[in-house]
Order: structure tokens, then sequence, then C-alpha cells
């Protein structure tokens, strides 16, 4: 059923770097349409756009359009029939549930002029889920039948993670494509099924000459000052930049699926410009995010880690246990959040916080020290403030947070650093927390960005 559509007539692109009319014409337009009345009332943040725009990026695609509608009939068609108008690809996420509110089938049935059937097999794959589940023998109840129900002439898309089939259909010069808008299904979906056939089809292809990097601590506004300072001719090439708490991603590309080689050539000039220009920055000449960057370094260099935290909550040993493969180099994390934790589980001296007090060098110092010491690892990290919105001082104000690195073999007394976070609790714990894993980076003995260099992980489209 995928097959390429007449390419429609080619606009200008937005992006930061006006794109050369050869680029322009040849780019892959997608557009993303997310459903859900969650999302309008903001109880929901919309990470799917996000995930699925990194992905297509990765095949040269490159997404023109983007809205979120509600729980409305009416309002999801209306949106369809934008996207369709401006993209050769579109994806429609959520809606294809079992329940009253779940509208996306009979939205794009009805753009696409088509009646909704039953589609057998997908009715078989969601009683076996069920069977499997419940036990055997369960009849499959009404509102999980309309699961299986797609637009007549339509391709069903078997979904490995869940009861919901996704469906593809052709509307106008669009191929529509309709995922379920649970995060986990939508992934495996995408990575085992629908990128799959779009490349098959010859819809899509690894975008030509990317490069990618990750830096940690400079501006985003520096980082761009320095993309038009470094004497590349920036014409016919696409460049994204994304902030995420502290870390700039870049991506670098040629425009579309240009393949040209002074568009690689270029690129690829740019990004060692960036790479040598922001050195101490640079967690991963590959792209890969921070916690990525610091797992792959410590496994590089076989030293192990162990973390102490306190106002963070465990936060920063999150980041890093979402990582695969960091059950070799992370040997233990402790909440010590009171005192008394503090000086009976990392025996940090109580004198040391009757005189400096929780939130100080001194006992992030010590705490660093004393993970390190307890559970044998070669470095020790440790996080400690006042994450607010009570409980500051003038000399110590909420967002004050001071941190502790210990390297075996290297430091006689850790190192310690502090930095003063703006927002709200979350906020303050959240970016203390990415702070604490590049002081974990900066602190890897012999850490190169390159060592994040390698091929992108399967499933998912890069990190």
């Amino acid at each position: 059923m995928l097959r390429p559509a007449r390419r429609p007539r080619s606009r200008r692109s937005r992006a930061r770097v006006t794109s050369s009319r050869r680029g322009a014409a040849t780019a892959f337009r997608v557009a993303l349409v997310s459903t859900g009345t969650e999302l309008m009332t903001g109880r929901t943040v919309d990470t799917n756009a996000a995930r699925l725009a990194r992905r297509l990026a990765s095949w040269g695609g490159r997404v023109v359009f983007h809205v979120a509608v509600g729980d409305d009939r009416a309002a999801i068609q209306d949106a369809l029939r934008l996207a369709c108008a401006r993209a050769r690809l579109v994806i429609v996420s959520g809606g294809l549930g079992p329940t009253r509110d779940d509208l996306t089938r009979e939205a794009v049935a009805a753009v696409a002029r088509r009646p909704l059937v039953l589609h057998r097999p997908s009715l078989d794959r969601i009683a076996a889920r069920l069977s499997a589940r419940l036990g055997p023998g369960v009849p499959v109840p009404a509102n999980n039948r309309l699961q299986a129900l797609i637009p007549r002439g339509a391709e069903a898309l078997p979904n490995p993670a869940g009861t919901a089939a996704g469906f593809a259909v052709r509307v106008g010069r669009a191929w529509c494509v309709a995922l379920p808008g649970v995060p986990r299904e939508l992934d495996a979906m995408m990575d085992r099924v629908v990128l799959p056939r779009l490349r098959r089809r010859g819809l899509v292809r690894p975008a030509a000459a990317a490069k990618r990097l990750t830096l940690f601590g400079v501006p985003e506004s520096v980082v761009d000052d320095a993309i038009g300072r470094c004497g590349v001719p920036l014409h016919g090439l696409e460049i994204a930049l994304t902030v995420d708490e502290g870390a700039v991603s870049v991506c670098l590309a040629p425009s579309g699926r240009d393949r040209s080689r002074d568009a690689a050539r270029r690129v690829a000039t740019l990004h060692r410009a960036l790479c040598r220009r922001f050195r101490p920055a640079l967690v991963s000449a590959a792209g890969r995010s921070l916690p990525e960057a610091v797992v792959r370094g410590l496994l590089g260099r076989k030293r192990t880690v162990a973390l102490a935290e306190s106002c963070t909550g465990g936060q920063a040993t999150r980041l890093l246990a979402a990582v695969p493969g960091v059950s070799a180099v992370l040997l233990e994390a402790v909440v010590a959040y009171s005192n008394r934790a503090k000086i009976r589980r990392l025996g940090v001296p109580p004198g040391l916080i009757r005189r400096h007090g929780a939130v100080s060098p001194e006992v992030a110092a010590a705490m660093a020290r004393g993970v390190a010491r307890t559970s044998g690892a070669d470095i020790g990290i440790s996080v400690t403030g006042v994450a607010g919105p009570g409980g500051g001082t003038p000399d110590k104000p909420v967002g004050l947070v001071w941190f502790g690195a210990w390297v075996r073999g290297r430091d006689r007394d850790a190192r310690t650093e502090s930095r003063r976070f703006r927002g709200d609790r979350r906020e303050v714990q959240t970016r203390a927390a990415s702070v604490a894993l590049d002081l974990l980076r900066r602190s890897i003995p012999g850490f190169r960005a390159r060592e994040g260099a390698g091929r992108p992980q399967r499933p998912g489209m890069g990190p």
C-alpha cells in the first residue's frame, strides 16, 4: 500500500538556515497530527511529536506542519485536510483506543471517503492478546472490536506492543499513517513496522551525510553564533538546534535528501569546526545524550561510579539507569536526604554539618568521598542543595546546589562546584541532576567525546 506519492509543489524552507532551491525541492515533507483532549488541557505533554520528528529527520524527512487537536471528529478532520495538503506523509498519533473518545478511525475514513471495515487478522491478534492477559476463551469485548476497524483499502499495520492496530491509507496525494498515542506502542510501531515499510517502498532513506553533536552548558545563542562564524557556506544545509535541561543537540545535514559531495563536505567541515570550538563542553561527537555518553565513557575507560544524592532525590541515578549497559559501571546510589543519613550512610562528620551546613562545599566533598569509599567505586559524585520552595536563607537561597566529585587515584580531596538554578522545585531538581551527570563526564579520566560516536542503537533512530 505504501507507494511514493507525487511530490507536492515545493515551498521555501523556514529553517534557521534557508535551504537552496534544489534542497527544498527534494525534501521529504512530513506533517504530524497529535490527537487527544489531554494535550489541549495541559494534562499531558505531547512528547510523541518530538520523538517522531527525530526519527523522521534521521531518514531524510522534514516536519513542515504539526498540529494538536482535541477529541473532536470535525476538528481532527480539518487538521487532516490541512496536513494532507502540505505533506507527502501524514502521521496521526492517538485516538485508536477502544473508548468513545477515540475518533481517529472515523475521521481518517471520512477524509479519505472510505467506509470502515473489519480487518479480521487484526481482530484475531486482539483476541490472542486478550486471551494471554485474561485467560483462554474470553470473548473480545465490543469496544475492543472497534480497534480492528480500518478504512476500506487501507493497509493494516500490526501493533507489536498493544491491541490497537494502525493503518496506512492514501488521502489525495499524501499517505496518512494512523498510530496509537501510547508512547511505547507508537515507538515500537515506528521502528519495527512503519519505517521498514516506508524504506522498502522508497519513501524514506537514511539522511545523507548527517552529522550530530551534543554540548552541555553552552547557551543555544552562543552555538548559533559560532555556526555563522565558522566560515563554512551554509546555503543548502539544514541546521537544527534543540535544548534539553542544559544540553544543546546540533544536527547538521544537507537539505532534504541532497547527496552532493559539496554539501556532504561542508557538513563534515562544520561538524569538525564546532567540535574543536566547544571541545570542553563536547559531550558526544555523534549526538548521543549526556547519560548515554557518560555510560559509554565509563565503559570505555573501565571505571565505576557511585552517586550520593540529596536534593535531587535520585533523579541523576534515574537518568543513568535508563541507559542499557549501565549495570557494568554503576555500583551504588544513595539518596541521603536527611543529615542523619548523610552521617550514618556516607560517613559525613557531624561537626562538618554543624559548622558549614548540609548545603556547602565541605559536605558535598565529604558525600562524594563517602559514597566512593563505601561502594568501592572509582568515582564518587554528590549533590546537595536547596530545591525549594522553602528552606532558603540569604546565604543559601533556594536554587543553590553544591556538587562534589572524587576520583580514586587522582584526587586527595574531592573537587566541588556550585550552581544557582531558577525555577520551581521540579526545575531545580531536573537541572541539578543533569549538571551532576556532566560533572561525572568531566571527572572520567581520559574521557573523549568520540567514544560516543558508534553506530546508533536500535530500536530508535539515534540517541
